[in-house]
């Protein structure tokens, strides 16, 4: 049945209890279950906590005698007598609770599963069983959570930030941080078990991301035996997938094997209309394209387990994805003078073919050296992606109007292949100090390599030969080390507990242009402090106040000064001169939890200085979007997240952010001043239909967001879903319908004393998808992940 959560763990008892829970057969810790602290002998409520993602819990209580009860979804519940005296914490060690395996079998059926749960320094969404999301990709699965924007390019955004980082089993994306949505459009959205959104990460995190990040929690089976699942799913439109786990516990050791297969193709819609307002161009611009993306991915993963001792671990995992996609776009672009007669007409197609393979292996290690805490991780990992890129342009020009005007034809080959190595190794240290004292210290090394050419090739239809334009033409490389040592100190004073942390990273970037022959080097150290306080009331209420000092460092993609032509009066290009933007973070909110509701207020802040901001430029006929450290913005909201209950059949979470914005700095010799408020509203709702299935609904709406030069519009949008279990529990029948009312478009309006701009992205939203899964061997997931982060690695294979 559905659960919540008495209060966060974020409460440092002077006198109480901590301790550890963990699953009874496979000794993994149990993240997020509930320990709830019982008076004697009338068994009244005392107190009580959820677990952390390591399974640890403390509780502050008065002196005395108690009734311990642990208990969790698809788990016997354990009681165990207790005690403590005035001024002492009694660590309970290693507490162990045995599944239930007649529960397991009908917990899907019963009952609906909680989705939301909050840590100290992070909110985690159960998506496991997202309704809205099947049959689609994590991208998918990320709409629908509160608080996240995707725009027109795939950039994502967490609060209005769009400087977030996305991480996978608690490590850094492995390929391309610039091209998330293609790097998480290869997960299927049922290979997804929890999300985290850590919106102010502590000192053990990396320090890259001013708007936090979003760590993605992939499934893993390990139940013992053979067992394992197979679905698959049909979208409109031509969506396709499928996908078959394979998983063998014996003893000690796990093993696990996945396989996943996507054929999706998907159009898009842009509308553009500009005025320039120089003297030596075409007045008015209007613009429309359409594109059809066909996309096919293979995906395998695996991975093992062993536990030597019930203190030592090791793990392997591997990954290798194959992506191939094919892209058609058709232009019509009308070009207008001052008096509204055609100056020219184009009609412009660009065929795109783009095969993709990247591949990831890693070792994890750990050990406990005692039951109070004391442990020693370790990881190290090597991903590889290799990207062959071809752009086919044609395109028809025709002067003037009428049928005597004369035209033009050109075809154009634009190649633009990409390769990146990702290596990381990192180990992390844990101790408890006394009762109530924790340390925590690490060191993490990151070495990436990325290499970008680009050809660009004009065919010359008298000749019949192509020629190479050399100033398109190029080639840029960067090399980036990342070396950190980190430390944290967690304490309590009373009712207050802390948290005090520090990271230490070293930069070192070697950036080269091989036109301009020029590297642009980079070597510089920074200090990122973070700070926790937390403040118990004693009435399942938590206060809590933190700071962290955040990174955005450039990509690659950012900085490379390739001149994109795909649409040549929508030009971008890279600026090599970019430097890191940083971020001071400040929150503030409270936690609260009653029988069938909770809350979580939050207010925020943000400094960033020397923003990394999107800058428009034209020459009169066309527009060129680059990047530059031009401004400095000041972020301040408003985030609150309540969930309700009734019963075992309904459960909603209803998100509202508001936020005040304000950018300052300057184009050229035009200092601006921006600002606005702007707010968002999501609902994530479950209803079981009593043995007919479940319903889900969610719901959300972007307010305005000002830019240096314009604003973007609200984005606003409703899916629904219904799941069946079907065969005894051994099926799952699922339909789901994306942007019910086909209402999710994204509009950017530029405003520039040179020009002004209206662009409309309309892409393919609406999707209705059938899925069926089939479970057999007793197939289970594993209710919970272990803590991964950028100061300790993650256990689970992705």
């Amino acid at each position: 049945m559905t659960v919540l959560c008495f209060g966060i763990n974020a409460s440092f008892a002077q006198t109480g209890f901590k301790g550890k829970v963990s699953d009874g057969d496979s000794g993994e810790p149990m993240p997020f279950t509930n320990v709830t602290l019982l008076n004697l002998p009338d068994s009244s409520l005392a107190g009580g906590a959820t677990t952390d993602a390591d399974g640890n819990f403390e509780i502050s209580s008065t002196p005395g005698n108690f009734l311990i009860r642990i208990t969790f979804v698809g788990y016997r519940e354990y009681y165990r007598e207790v005690e403590t005296e005035e001024g002492k914490v009694n660590n309970l060690r290693n507490l162990k609770i045995s599944p239930d395996s007649k529960l397991l079998d009908e917990f899907e059926v019963q009952a609906l599963k909680s989705t939301f749960k909050s840590d100290i320094d992070k909110r985690v969404f159960n998506v496991e069983n997202s309704i809205v999301a099947e049959g689609g990709t994590a991208i998918d699965v990320l709409e629908t959570l509160p608080s996240i924007q995707i725009d027109e390019e795939g950039g994502i955004s967490m609060r209005g930030s769009g400087e977030v980082m996305i991480y996978i089993n608690g490590r850094p994306t492995n390929l391309s941080a610039d091209d998330a949505e293609s790097i998480l459009a290869q997960f299927p959205a049922n290979s997804v078990k929890n999300i985290e959104l850590i919106t102010n990460p502590s000192s053990r995190y990396d320090a890259a991301g001013a708007g936090g990040i979003i760590n993605i929690i992939l499934k893993k089976n390990t139940k013992t035996g053979f067992n394992g699942q197979t679905n698959a799913a049909v979208g409109t439109r031509n969506k396709y997938t499928s996908g078959l786990n394979l998983n063998y516990g014996s003893g000690k050791t796990n093993y696990y094997l996945s396989y996943a297969f996507d054929y999706n193709e998907r159009f898009g819609k842009n509308e553009t209309s500009r005025e320039n307002f120089g003297d030596d161009a075409s007045r008015f611009l209007d613009q429309d394209y359409f594109t059809l993306t066909t996309r096919r991915n293979h995906m395998v993963r695996v991975g093992a387990d062993h536990n030597f001792t019930e203190q030592t671990n090791i793990g392997f995992y591997g990954r290798a994805s194959v992506d191939n996609r094919i892209r058609n776009r058709d232009y019509n672009q009308l070009l207008r003078n001052s008096e509204g007669l055609t100056d020219s007409l184009i009609f412009r197609n660009i065929w795109e073919t783009n095969f993709q393979q990247n591949y990831e292996a890693g070792l994890n290690f750990t050990h406990e050296f005692d039951t109070a805490g004391t442990k020693l991780t370790a990881s190290a990992s090597y991903a590889y992606d290799d990207r062959d890129r071809m752009e086919v342009f044609t395109q028809n020009i025709t002067y003037g109007s009428g049928a005597a005007a004369p035209s033009r034809r050109t075809l154009e080959e634009f190649g633009r292949p990409r390769s990146n190595t990702l290596i990381q190794a990192q180990a992390d240290f844990e101790k408890y100090l006394g009762e109530s004292g924790r340390i925590e210290a690490g060191w993490k090394t990151t070495v990436s390599s990325e290499l970008r050419p680009q050809t660009f090739d004009i065919f010359d239809f008298e000749t019949g030969t192509f020629s190479r334009d050399p100033e398109v033409t190029n080639e840029v490389s960067l090399d980036r080390q990342i070396h950190a040592l980190y430390a944290i100190y967690r304490g309590e004073w009373n009712k207050v507990g802390y948290q005090l942390g520090l990271r230490a990273e070293q930069t070192i970037d070697v950036l080269y242009d091989e036109n301009s022959d020029q590297n642009y080097d980079r070597d510089y150290l920074d200090l990122f402090p973070s700070v926790y306080f937390t403040y118990a009331t004693g009435d399942n209420s938590d206060f809590i106040v933190n700071y962290s000092r955040r990174i955005n460092r450039p990509g690659l993609w950012g900085l490379a000064p390739l001149l994109n032509l795909q649409d040549p009066l929508n030009q971008r290009i890279g600026n090599p001169n970019l430097k890191p933007s940083y971020t001071d973070s400040y929150e503030i909110g409270q936690a609260k939890s009653w029988k069938n509701y909770f809350m979580t207020a939050t207010v925020f802040h943000r400094r960033t200085y020397d923003t990394m901001t999107r800058i428009f430029v034209s020459d009169g006929t066309s527009t060129v979007m680059t990047r530059e450290n031009l401004n400095n913005e000041f972020s301040t909201g408003l985030e609150v997240i309540n969930q309700v209950e009734a019963g075992n059949w309904f459960d909603a979470t209803l998100t509202a952010n508001v936020f005040y914005a304000e950018v300052v700095g300057a184009v050229g010799e035009d200092e601006f001043r921006r600002s606005n408020y702007s707010w968002t509203v999501s609902l994530l709702s479950n209803i079981k239909l009593g043995d007919i299935g479940t319903a889900q609904i969610t719901g959300n709406y972007r307010g305005p967001i000002v830019r240096p030069q314009g604003l973007i519009k609200p984005l606003y949008g409703i899916n629904v879903g219904f799941r069946r279990e079907v065969l005894k529990g051994k099926g799952t029948l699922a339909l789901n319908v994306t942007d019910v009312f086909n209402t999710r478009r994204f509009i950017i309006d530029i405003d520039d004393p040179l020009f002004v701009q209206n662009r409309t992205f309309d892409w393919e939203t609406q999707i209705a998808t059938v899925s069926f899964t089939y479970r057999f061997g007793g197939y289970k997931e594993k209710p919970g992940e272990r803590r991964g982060g950028g100061g300790g690695p993650d256990e689970d294979a992705f």
